[in-house]
């Protein structure tokens, strides 16, 4: 299961103020995830100096800033991050009198501007933000700032950012073999499980592996990548190179012959293949077929399924008498049901247990 991709079913995507807002995250040392510096101090590395300690200072973690230049729209930056120093006094006598007054010092202000998506840039926006950020700090502050590019590798994000003609700026990919946001990520994890860095909780691991699997799929949904593979039909193909070189016809052309040993009696259709990724045999039985449906990536193992066969209604009929929910509803012969037992696979070659299968599920049909 990824989160991120599953979330992003909903809309179709997710867009980039919810990966802005994960990274922001991230970003706090004082968040929940357990990397304390481990992720900032990695991100952020190249925009200060070598001997710069992250940990000796405190982190503010701001979302959709506004700075505006007089005469000027206003320019919003998708994540602010405020490195300062608190004053905590020269002696011992004056540290609750600094705590009162919170007296922060900035180090430096990191602008991160986040696009995820290689359409959506503005030209200039880079540089618009840079200069109204400039204009509202104080003197002291105004050579503090940092702006960062955090984009997909490509031409045009790559021209906007060396157009921008920044100082104090760098560009962050998302996906590159160094100093990428999925490899510094990469590089946390493998550090942790060396033992290198302090251990995080499993959540926090599964949470950032999902989360590099979603930026490995350029921030794509479940239903975005299979309507890609759909398009392009890599799946399809790999589906009919699967079924040649597994044998799969020639499997369930033995699967019938056993099971007709087994029972006579039986009613079952010829190899069907003409879904091409969901080679099956039909066993006809009282207007349902009983799906035994070999879609799996080793074409090895039988599952058992309700499918329309010569009347639709009498599969609506066997799914509401069971409590099933019918799914692809609306998409004609390729309805089916399933009962909780179904999801077990079986062994092509074990016939004897397909059989008894068979005959629970004609059970469960004769059911008042």
């Amino acid at each position: 299961m990824n989160i991120f991709k599953i979330l992003a079913n909903g809309g179709g995507s997710i867009n980039e103020t919810n990966v802005s807002a994960f990274i922001g995250y991230l970003l706090d040392p004082k968040a929940d995830h357990g990397l304390g510096f481990e992720f900032i101090s990695r991100f952020l590395r190249s925009n200060v100096e070598e001997d710069f300690k992250f940990e000796l200072y405190d982190y503010e973690v701001f979302y959709e800033q506004a700075f505006q230049e007089k005469g000027n729209k206003k320019e919003i930056v998708d994540i602010v991050v405020v490195c300062y120093s608190i004053n905590r006094g020269d002696n011992q006598q004056s540290l609750v009198k600094a705590f009162l007054q919170n007296t922060k010092k900035p180090e430096r202000i990191f602008l991160i501007e986040n696009k995820i998506k290689t359409s959506s840039f503005t030209k200039g926006q880079l540089a618009n933000q840079f200069t109204s950020a400039y204009q509202e700090v104080s003197e002291v502050e105004k050579n503090k700032i940092h702006s960062i590019y955090l984009t997909p590798k490509h031409k045009s994000l790559d021209e906007d950012f060396l157009a921008s003609k920044l100082k104090n700026s760098s560009q962050v990919y998302w996906n590159q073999e160094q100093d990428s946001v999925k490899s510094i990520l990469s590089e946390v994890l493998d550090d942790e499980a060396r033992g290198i860095i302090e251990p995080l909780s499993e959540y926090t691991i599964h949470t950032i592996k999902a989360f590099c699997q979603f930026i490995d799929s350029n921030f794509k949904s479940h239903k975005e990548e299979e309507k890609e593979r759909k398009q392009d039909y890599s799946y399809t193909n790999k589906c009919i190179e699967l079924n040649e070189t597994s044998g799969i016809e020639e499997k369930l052309n033995r699967l019938k012959s056993e099971l007709l040993n087994l029972d006579s009696t039986l009613s079952i259709s010829e190899p069907n293949l003409n879904r091409i990724c969901e080679p099956e045999l039909f066993v006809d039985y009282k207007g349902i077929a009983i799906s035994l449906y070999a879609g799996h990536k080793s074409r090895n193992s039988i599952m058992l399924i309700y499918r329309v066969h010569k009347e639709r209604k009498l599969l609506d009929e066997l799914a509401d008498k069971l409590s099933l929910d019918i799914k692809k509803a609306n998409y004609g012969d390729s309805a089916y049901c399933k009962e909780e037992w179904m999801k077990d696979r079986l062994p092509i070659e074990n016939y004897e247990a397909i059989y008894e299968s068979i005959q629970n599920a004609f059970k469960r049909i004769n059911q008042n």
